[in-house]
């Protein structure tokens, strides 16, 4: 029995961090110019939903324009998105030796697919896509999880989850998953490890090798 890889998008799967910074630095100078984003800020902005991110900042009425604003910029630098190295390799790999895939995301399908599209990557190699459309209590909660385990009529149990976010971690070990944290970064890494991940990686080939690992299985459970 083969683990079930399920993968965040966004600085997991695809290099976007520097992408979404940019679309929020744009939304930020149209409705707040005065405001000067440190770099501290600008992180914290890797993982939430939009939605939540801008409500920190933003009165409730004007949300909705905010994420609109960042939208629409984000879909003008979107053909500059790219895999990381050794992404496409592994997940073409596990595609074909049969381990079930999913991916449970904050980003809203339709623009996550075409994401996917500029950076290589087939939607055909996972069983279910699970976007933020479909996501009423985002990460930490392990509802996007469990929508993807039950899309593909799987079982609870068993599960590999990737990201490199905080909220990733503990959406991960709120469902009982194999919680890995993936960065290039060390300042990302060391908040991965305090958030609980099972494993910290900074390559694919890294996760490669951890679920091949017999004893996974008995962790996952």
């Amino acid at each position: 029995m083969k683990p079930v890889l399920m993968f965040d998008n966004d600085g997991t799967l695809v290099d976007t961090p520097e992408l979404i910074k940019a679309s929020f630095d744009h939304a930020f100078s149209v409705y707040m110019p005065e405001k000067v984003l440190t770099e501290e800020e600008r992180d914290s902005f890797l993982g939430p939903t939009l939605e939540d991110s801008f409500r920190k900042y933003f009165p409730e009425d004007m949300v909705g324009t905010l994420v609109k604003c960042y939208k629409e910029h984000n879909d003008t630098i979107l053909p500059r998105v790219k895999a990381y190295p050794g992404v496409i390799a592994c997940l073409k790999k596990w595609h074909e030796e049969g381990y079930p895939m999913a991916i449970v995301s904050t980003k809203h399908t339709p623009t996550l697919i075409r994401g996917f599209e500029y950076a290589g990557i087939d939607p055909a190699w996972f069983g279910v896509i699970i976007g933020g459309e479909q996501i009423t209590r985002p990460k930490p909660d392990p509802e996007g999880l469990f929508l993807a385990m039950d899309a593909m009529n799987l079982p609870r149990e068993n599960m590999v989850y990737v990201g490199d976010a905080v909220s990733d971690i503990e959406a991960g070990k709120n469902a009982g998953a194999y919680a890995i944290g993936f960065s290039d970064r060390k300042d990302r890494r060391e908040k991965l490890r305090e958030a609980g991940a099972d494993a910290v990686v900074t390559d694919f080939e890294e996760i490669d090798r951890i679920v091949r690992q017999e004893d996974l299985y008995g962790k996952c459970i």
